[in-house]
């Protein structure tokens, strides 16, 4: 395999990008040459008007992406379909999710990897990754740390593994393909239509100026929602006056926001608890696994 990677992502509130940006890294220390962009419409946009022939060069493809609903955002699907048909080049695909390789997530894969090899992409490697997650349920700072803390050596064990020849894929149970095939609809337009602004809002335009599908616009001095969200979170966590709300689904917010780069202020110097004393329960099985595999 040649030295040349381009590196794709796509990263909502954070996570992904982290992970992204050490694969960077680990690459360019091993000597390969690596472009990255973000699936961000403006810097996609801006991507592809600069590198139309850029593929012709590349001799593998990594993407990531933050599991949405058990599936792949929908700007990752709308990117392979725009792809031109491929000479075989490999691809490896990594999906980043809160809850680690359990069902349902397990079909969060299944379509994105059809859609590469339709347009004969031979992927080669795939693979989940694990972050903090930004919904549902918070993860405490101990938990959250271990995650952190782990993706350089889990990021060079995908590294060498693809670097070395090594093939991956995943045999998932029959009922992961079925699961796979109600994903018809990708689209979250819905999701706008639930988020709503409060009176703390300064007009400031954050939100507008960093949402990744340009889908928000000021209108009379308040953020307008339009029909292209894909449901990231970022407006919500983003927002400096936390003025971003769902009218309906509040349990899917974490009460305390979502940051990271927080998390490992907090924790700098404080010893962390043991893998297996802070990730106790079922909703932390696939994290707890993720921890402790090798392989």
């Amino acid at each position: 395999m040649g030295n040349r990677v381009l590196l794709v992502y796509f990263s909502g509130t954070g996570g992904t990008k982290r992970i992204a940006d050490t694969f960077e890294d680990s690459f360019i220390q091993k000597n390969y040459a690596v472009t990255k962009y973000s699936l961000e419409k403006a810097e996609y946009e801006l991507f592809k008007e600069m590198n139309k022939n850029l593929l012709e060069e590349m001799n593998l493809i990594l993407l990531l992406y933050p599991v949405y609903a058990t599936e792949a955002p929908i700007l990752v699907h709308e990117w392979i379909n725009s792809l031109p048909i491929s000479l075989n080049i490999p691809a490896v695909v990594i999906s980043v999710s809160g809850g680690g390789e359990v069902w349902p997530n397990t079909s969060c894969r299944v379509n994105v990897i059809k859609a590469f090899e339709k347009k004969k992409y031979n992927v080669v490697y795939e693979r989940m990754m694990v972050m903090p997650s930004n919904i549902f349920t918070p993860v405490n700072d101990h938990v959250a740390m271990h995650l952190l803390k782990c993706i350089p050596e889990k990021v060079n064990k995908i590294v060498n593994d693809i670097l070395n020849g090594k093939k991956r894929r995943t045999r998932l149970h029959i009922s992961t393909y079925f699961f796979s095939l109600m994903h018809n609809e990708r689209k979250t337009k819905k999701f706008a239509k639930s988020l709503s602004v409060k009176d703390s809002c300064t007009a400031c335009g954050w939100c507008v100026k960093n949402c990744p599908r340009e889908n928000l616009k000021m209108e009379a001095g308040t953020p307008a929602f339009g029909d292209l969200c894909i449901g990231c979170f970022r407006c919500i966590y983003g927002c400096p006056h936390r003025s971003i709300y769902l009218k309906k689904g509040d349990k899917f917010v974490l009460k305390d926001g979502y940051d990271i780069d927080g998390v490992e202020k907090r924790m700098q110097n404080i010893p962390l608890e043991p893998i297996e004393k802070c990730c106790k329960g079922l909703l932390f099985i696939g994290v707890k696994k993720y921890l402790l595999e090798k392989d």
